[in-house]
């Protein structure tokens, strides 16, 4: 019978972690103790032992596994969501200058297959809280999110789109919804004066009807880091002629939106 460790290990490889971690991985491996019979209701989404954080959800990636193919859900479509892990190991590996992984709480949603990526995009079976454009709070909907690490192509986003009306048609036929969302900065409509017009950003944000729009200032923590805030913003150093712009605008005062809106595609 495969230990705990091994699975641990074996989903390591098969997310394919970048070696510069190896040391550190490797080097607790079989000193932190995780359950066996542990569940995704079980995950502490509050956990703040990054190592034993990034053990756990890695052994859970096995149950996952297990599901999807239960489902009939192809392996591609598994191994693609389940990137995520990677993605949030080096965004919180970056802020504590070590092996560690945070946001638990978000990658709780791929551990209880309730988020699938397909293509450039991921889509979460979910409630909606907000009302707008024909959705009502508490109305089961797709919730589109957008994973960070690629260039924002909109042909590849349509493409996403039509892929997930057929994914969930085919597997969760007794999700019953009406509308895709999406609750993000990139729906920002005041991105249109920082950006061309032609613009990816700006062509994503117009394939959704704005509705409900809240002013948080959200869109520095994905430009310039999860760790940004309002204080230490101006330490950033912009990386091309948008986030300049951005840093100067919200340094000037100005606040951007936080965004619900309902595609109209």
């Amino acid at each position: 019978m495969i230990s705990t460790a091994e699975i641990i290990e074996k989903w390591y490889k098969i997310l394919k972690f970048p070696s510069e971690y190896d040391e550190t991985f490797y080097s607790y491996i079989g000193k932190i103790n995780v359950s066996d019979g542990i569940t995704s209701k079980d995950l502490d989404i509050n956990g703040e032992d990054g190592i034993l954080n990034l053990y756990t959800v890695l052994y859970l990636c096995e149950n996952v596994e297990k599901e999807h193919k239960k489902l009939g859900i192809p392996r591609k479509i598994t191994l693609d969501t389940l990137q995520d892990v990677v993605i949030w190991t080096k965004i919180w590996s970056d802020i504590k200058g070590t092996l560690y992984l945070g946001e638990l709480s978000w990658l709780s949603l791929h551990l209880s297959s309730k988020i699938f990526r397909l293509g450039r995009l991921q889509f979460e079976m979910t409630t909606s809280h907000h009302s707008g454009d024909g959705v009502n709070a508490g109305d089961n909907v797709i919730s589109i999110h957008i994973p960070r690490g690629e260039r924002m192509d909109i042909d590849r986003c349509i493409e996403s789109i039509n892929a997930a009306k057929t994914f969930f048609a085919q597997f969760f036929p007794e999700f019953t919804y009406k509308h895709f969302i999406c609750h993000s900065w990139l729906l920002d409509r005041d991105l249109a004066s920082y950006l061309p017009e032609d613009s990816n950003i700006v062509r994503f944000g117009r394939m959704f009807s704005p509705s409900v729009s809240f002013d948080d200032n959200i869109i520095i923590r994905f430009i310039f880091g999860w760790d940004t805030t309002p204080e230490n913003l101006k330490y950033c150093v912009p990386t091309s002629e948008f986030s300049k712009k951005i840093k100067d605008a919200v340094l000037s005062g100005i606040k951007f939106k936080n965004t619900f809106g309902v595609l109209i595609l």
